[in-house]
């Protein structure tokens, strides 16, 4: 039998909630969605990992999860509830992203032209940057953005103390 330990996972303030094995056997990802009456019917997520890193990032991405939630989980939430995610990297893919100073010059040029904002094709970077960030939008994740098409309200984890808030009024 395979020996579990609770972790601190994060600044070491926040309280043990992940667990860690010591085995070796196979790994397994594994999502699902519940709340306050259970589990969400037909949304379990499991699948047998096929990477031997011990982060599950590798296989869980935003393609997957999107997928997940598009065919397991929206259809069988109901319309009055608040989800309530964390930050995971697939939880946070967004939708057209703004280019910052990393970015090669030819990528803030499609980013410019791709949304309409005439610029100088002459432009050095530095210039070209300015430009998006003074036409840069509210970021929009596509997760949030899909929920939302349905009638969904997302409420991100680092929300956590507004959300409990929120959930409190409005749900008395």
């Amino acid at each position: 039998m395979p020996h579990i330990t609770l972790r601190n996972v994060g600044n070491q303030n926040e309280e043990p909630g992940l667990l860690s094995s010591d085995s070796t056997g196979a790994s397994w990802i594994i999502a699902h969605a519940g709340g306050k009456t259970g589990f969400v019917e037909n949304g379990l997520l499991m699948f047998k990992s096929q990477s031997k890193s011990s982060d599950y990032h590798d296989e869980m991405n935003a393609k997957i999860f999107l997928r997940w939630m598009t065919e397991k989980i929206l259809h069988n939430l109901p319309l009055n509830c608040i989800l309530v995610m964390d930050n995971a990297p697939y939880h946070c893919t967004q939708i057209n992203k703004a280019p910052t100073m990393s970015n090669l010059k030819a990528e803030m040029q499609q980013w410019l032209s791709n949304n309409s904002i005439p610029f100088e094709d002459y432009g050095i970077k530095p210039q070209l940057y300015e430009l998006i960030k003074k036409h840069k939008r509210e970021l929009v994740y596509e997760v949030d953005f899909l929920l939302n098409q349905h009638g969904r309200e997302v409420v991100r984890y680092s929300q956590k103390t507004r959300c409990r808030e929120q959930c409190k009024s409005s749900y008395k």
